[in-house]
């Protein structure tokens, strides 16, 4: 009986930091205090994307992270967090404003000054343009922004350069 010693394939190595990375994003996202960084162009996507790509390089410091690797990696980690950050919002955070709105307190949010733009006979004939028009945005500047968090990580944790005279091993 033999046993298979073959390395893994290199995109399951790439799956935890993705996750991690990911939500990391969402949960930053969603909590008080940590949501201010997106007031920091939009800072808790890209450094949950640059989260990623140094948890990938922490697997192999010697080798580093590619430049399109950790674009790859920081978008995929931003695609994530922006569906986990849709899931919440969905799921938890538009209950909780149609009961503060029936208890009577203001809850005006982007989605109802939005609806101001849009004319009202598109919104009654499509009900779910607002919606759709939202996640769509959402993913857009999740997967561009992750990118740049990427990129950033590309030039931090670059692979390591061979200098002239040292020997190789």
């Amino acid at each position: 009986m033999t046993t298979d010693t073959t390395p893994a394939a290199p995109s399951s190595k790439r799956l935890t930091p993705i996750l991690l990375g990911g939500a990391a994003i969402a949960l930053a996202e969603n909590l008080p205090g940590l949501s201010l960084l997106d007031w920091l162009c939009c800072g808790t996507i890209w450094s949950g994307a640059l989260l990623a790509v140094y948890l990938c390089w922490r697997q192999n410091p010697q080798r580093g992270v590619e430049f399109g690797e950790a674009v790859k990696l920081g978008m995929l980690a931003a695609l994530f967090g922006a569906v986990l950050n849709l899931i919440i919002d969905f799921s938890f955070k538009k209950p909780l404003a149609d009961i503060l709105r029936f208890l009577g307190e203001n809850t005006t949010n982007f989605s109802e000054k939005l609806r101001e733009y849009l004319p009202q006979d598109i919104y009654a004939r499509q009900p779910y343009l607002l919606p759709a028009l939202l996640v769509a945005v959402s993913v857009i500047v999740h997967v561009v922004v992750g990118a740049i968090g990427g990129m950033i990580g590309a030039t931090i944790l670059s692979p390591r350069r061979q200098v002239a005279g040292e020997e190789s091993d």
